[in-house]
């Protein structure tokens, strides 16, 4: 479906978000049948005809593709107040949950779910609907809930794993937090949460909900994200370098054989680190882009390679970007790209500067710069990345990276593993099973079992 407001020739904007139902094309909406909510019918036969209607809606929404997604800046509760026009098919969600649209019912309402694994399709309130929520505060309807992680996957808990797909429970702080003052997810409250806690729940307790909005006037209800989060690898080091590159390679050819058909390479040049969502968002003023001496892409590069992300990641593919300007999550944290951090770690700076000399002496030239920016990488709070890859062993690492992977794959295109496992019957790719990591096995490709840190290139 192509919307006619919201074109990824252009870079999506939180005003198209406002002003794209208006002409989702080839629609035609019944204005009577569909103006309103639930709540503004009687119980005749306006309310049966509007509820008929919005589950025809919602079946043929099933088969439809994404026509966008977005990421939630304040959580909402759908089972309170459900006045969505099929009453208990309104998608509830957290903050930085992402959701994926289909289609349009009216202007209080989106057809979508959440990208997370067993998440169903429902109704999604509009930015007008959660905006007019926000400003009669209802209680209990609309949360704004303190996020305990960077770059969520939103996926279903694992409890296998340490870092599940799923992402964190965190985000259960409601709008009443006192430390929530920007949609930019903040990773450095939770402690400051902590010791204010009494403090804070005294103060909720005097206070309206219609006053606490107030702090977050500004803040709007989503921000468009791609329909499928981009796969950016950081670490060991910085990039460019051989010890670096020979890790990320080794695990690209990985996915590579792992994904087959489902995942896409590409080459990213622009420092896509400039893409801030206030930048490219605000086509009315120019931003101040830092002048490089080496002629680094200014807005309009960056603007074009955003689009072309976007475009890619329609295509319900894992995308991985091969980005040397990306060493660190800090770099892409305000982007609107939403990406999924994939972090190589070696924990011991012993380990990585011997793997650094043996490589030779054109790279022990550059090790300060290396062990730097791994120092910095070993700083930031693991809650900035999605997955950390901590293993010695390569296959170990290729089956922790190919099973998350695999689980946020089956929750962004639900539906589609049966088909999958059929037509990859026999063939590399194994749906979860114990031999999901065994690209490295002798019968497959002739490549003995390795060590991560000793990967070639």
């Amino acid at each position: 479906m192509i919307l006619n407001c919201l074109k990824l020739s252009e870079y999506p904007s939180l005003g198209d978000l406002y002003y794209f139902h208006a002409d989702f094309e080839g629609d035609e909406f019944d204005g009577r049948k569909t103006s309103g909510t639930s709540s503004e019918y009687g119980d005749g036969e306006d309310l049966e005809a509007l509820r008929i209607l919005a589950l025809e809606k919602l079946q043929a929404a099933r088969t439809r593709p994404v026509a966008f997604a977005v990421r939630a800046n304040y959580g909402y509760n759908g089972s309170e107040d459900d006045d969505s026009p099929v009453h208990g098919m309104a998608v509830s969600f957290e903050k930085d949950d992402c959701l994926h649209i289909k289609d349009k019912f009216n202007k209080d309402w989106w057809i979508g779910r959440v990208v997370k694994e067993g998440h169903n399709i429902g109704f999604v309130p509009s930015p007008d609907k959660l905006e007019s929520i926000r400003q009669s505060g209802v209680s209990g309807k609309l949360k704004m809930r303190q996020s305990s992680t960077s770059s969520n996957m939103n996926l279903h808990d694992d409890p296998q794993n340490q870092r599940s797909p799923l992402g964190e429970a965190g985000g259960n702080n409601s709008f009443d937090d006192e430390t929530v003052n920007s949609p930019v997810r903040n990773v450095s409250t939770e402690s400051n949460n902590t010791n204010n806690n009494n403090t804070t729940n005294s103060l909720n307790a005097q206070k309206g909900k219609k006053g606490i909005f107030k702090k977050n006037e500004q803040l709007h209800p989503y921000y468009v994200i791609p329909s499928m989060r981009p796969i950016i690898f950081v670490g060991p080091s910085l990039k460019g370098y051989e010890v670096t590159d020979m890790m990320q390679k080794a695990l690209f050819d990985y996915l590579k054989h792992r994904f087959s058909e489902r995942i896409i390479f590409t080459r990213v040049n622009a420092d896509i680190s400039l893409a801030k969502r206030s930048n490219l968002n605000n086509q009315n003023r120019q931003p101040n882009f830092p002048k490089k001496s080496n002629g680094q892409a200014g807005l309009a590069e960056v603007q074009e390679e955003v689009n072309r992300i976007f475009e890619l990641c329609r295509s319900s593919q894992l995308v991985v970007l091969d980005c040397d300007t990306i060493n660190n999550p800090s770099q892409v944290i305000k982007t609107s790209l939403a990406p999924i951090i994939v972090a190589i770690k070696i924990a011991s700076p012993k380990v990585l500067t011997r793997l650094i000399k043996s490589r030779g002496k054109n790279q022990v030239k550059h090790l300060n710069i290396q062990m730097i920016a791994a120092d910095k990488l070993s700083q930031c709070n693991e809650e900035m990345f999605d997955v950390v890859l901590d293993e010695n062993q390569l296959e170990d690492a290729c089956e922790h990276l190919g099973e998350f992977l695999e689980a946020y794959w089956r929750a962004a295109v639900p539906g589609a593993q049966e088909g999958l496992i059929a037509q990859e019957n026999g063939g590399f790719v194994n749906q979860g099973g114990p031999n999901g990591a065994g690209y490295n096995g002798v019968d497959q490709y002739g490549t003995p079992q390795r060590n991560l840190r000793t990967a070639q290139v």
